[in-house]
């Protein structure tokens, strides 16, 4: 349902507690305009991403000693302990 302002200034097409459901999407926000404070509550160390509909999604906080992997475009990346390899390039300080 459109929100519509008559010549009286009398609004309708909003549903109790605001807004119907996507009448606001990206196009509608101006650059920049959510910034840090606007954004939810989380966990330290948590990451952002996307699943692979799109929609935002945590990885969750990985362990000490722990990198981030990848296990491919489809799929959320993932805190791991680092696998073993036996031809990694040796550093010599």
């Amino acid at each position: 349902m459109a929100i519509v302002i008559n010549g009286s200034g009398t609004v309708t097409g909003i549903s109790v507690g605001g807004l119907p459901d996507d009448i606001v999407d990206a196009g509608t926000l101006a650059d920049n305009a959510v910034g840090l404070a606007q954004m939810a509550g989380g966990t330290d160390g948590n990451i952002i991403t996307y699943d692979t509909s799109g929609n935002p999604a945590v990885v969750a906080t990985g362990s000490d000693g722990q990198v981030l992997t990848s296990a491919g475009a489809d799929a959320v990346p993932a805190f791991e302990a680092v696998a073993a390899e036996k031809n990694l390039p040796a550093f010599y300080v």
